[in-house]
């Protein structure tokens, strides 16, 4: 045989180096191929229709500030917009569908280990969180709110080709317990666990991790694990559903009242007036107040500075709104405030301006989308509408008067 030259190693290791990087999107099976059957090429090429393929396959979404994730019927997921914390899970820093060679068949898929199957997507400013069938929840981006236990001033976790599949860990929770029930704000997250337990971990600047006091949880080891502070609740009640803003807590009680906790420079903790809460101790459990709502709540979603809930009024669903109001996010045909005490009142707070039922509501930053009941359930949008966000055509705002 004859000797390799040294010209030729370098290059054999140089083409190595390249395709290191891809390896993580290529092996996108998560199951054992030694069970796996056998199958022909019609049947690879219509699974590789349906595993990555377009949006057609998609059962759910989910959006942080500049980026979003899409989860297939197979439980795998595809992330797209801005990378530059890892915070698409791609072992890179680098924006993702911005060019045609990014989208379709040709966007990879985020690879979460051997035999991930996702349930739900939640995803932040800088960072995602994936929980997964069996209630384990990995998280990847900025280090700092990840609740991993530690803190790196160098990036985020998922930024590198050697920080994703399996060797992205999953989040150590106490002994025994797994969540349910997740959600993701700017800066936070929060869990349900199996036995109730609300467990919040991140940036706690407002007191939105709902603990008494303003320190940042789950960047250190001793705050991770058996050591993770649990919320404290009103007695006798459980989390329905839950909106985290940008730094403040909403949560849907089994009785469909609501608290909200956390920052409220702008009422959007819907209590009449600018006071934090959960950022000193004794505000909390039995001390968290009720909101003032005209009915029942469903649902509820949070921005920047304001919540709204889809609320049973006399027997109409409809969306009330609260907080910041200076781009008419609040639907109610004006820019004053609603909640802080100098504008209008929790007690005689108006629904937004919709002609119709709401079946589902989702807040972004100052802005608002609902789907109604009319005809083939279309959506309608008020708020800030520069960039387009509102769908009409138009960068105009919606919903000031």
């Amino acid at each position: 045989m004859r000797p390799v030259s040294p010209r030729t190693s370098a290059l054999l290791l140089t083409l190595i180096m390249v395709l290191m990087p891809m390896t993580p999107f290529a092996d996108q099976d998560y199951e054992s191929r030694d069970s796996a059957p056998v199958q022909t090429g019609e049947e690879l090429n219509e699974q590789l229709v349906l595993t990555a393929g377009g949006t057609g396959n998609a059962d759910s979404i989910a959006f942080g500030l500049q980026s979003g994730c899409a989860i297939g019927a197979t439980g795998s997921i595809k992330c797209w917009g801005n990378g530059g914390d890892g915070q698409l899970g791609l072992g890179n820093t680098q924006n993702i569908g911005d060019s045609a060679d990014e989208t379709g068949t040709d966007l990879p898929f985020v690879n979460l280990g051997t035999n991930a199957s996702v349930s739900k997507i939640v995803m932040g400013d800088k960072h995602s969180c994936a929980l997964f069938t069996n209630g384990s929840v990995k998280c990847w981006g900025e280090s700092s709110v990840l609740g991993l236990g530690y803190s790196t001033s160098d990036g985020g976790f998922g930024d590198g080709y050697l920080e994703t599949g399996d060797t992205l860990p999953f989040l150590q929770f106490p002994t025994g317990r797994h969540a349910t029930m997740m959600e993701a704000g700017k800066s936070h997250t929060c869990a349900v666990m199996d036995n109730n337990d609300l467990i919040c971990w991140g940036d706690n600047s407002k007191g939105q991790l709902g603990l008494g006091d303003t320190a940042h949880r789950g960047d250190a080891a001793g705050e991770i694990g058996n050591n993770f502070a649990v919320t404290s609740v009103p007695s006798g009640r459980t989390v329905d559903s839950m909106a985290l803003g940008w730094d403040h807590t909403c949560v849907v009680w089994d009785n469909y009242s609501v608290s909200c906790w956390g920052g409220n420079d702008n009422g959007q903790l819907g209590l009449d007036s600018t006071t934090r809460i959960g950022d000193d101790a004794s505000e909390m459990g039995d001390n968290l107040d009720f909101l003032d709502l005209p009915g029942t709540a469903s649902a509820i979603t949070a921005g920047d500075g304001f919540t709204c809930a889809i609320v049973d009024d006399n027997g109409n669903d409809r969306a009330f709104c609260w907080g910041l109001n200076d781009y008419g996010q609040l639907g109610i045909e004006s820019t004053t405030n609603v909640g802080d005490g100098s504008g209008s009142s929790m007690s005689s707070i108006s629904n937004a301006d919709l002609t119709y039922d709401v079946l589902a509501i989702d807040a972004g930053e100052d802005h608002v989308c609902a789907i109604v009941d009319r005809g083939n359930n279309p959506v309608q949008c008020w708020g800030n509408g520069a960039d387009g966000r509102l769908g009409y055509g138009s960068q105009d705002s919606r919903g000031t008067g």
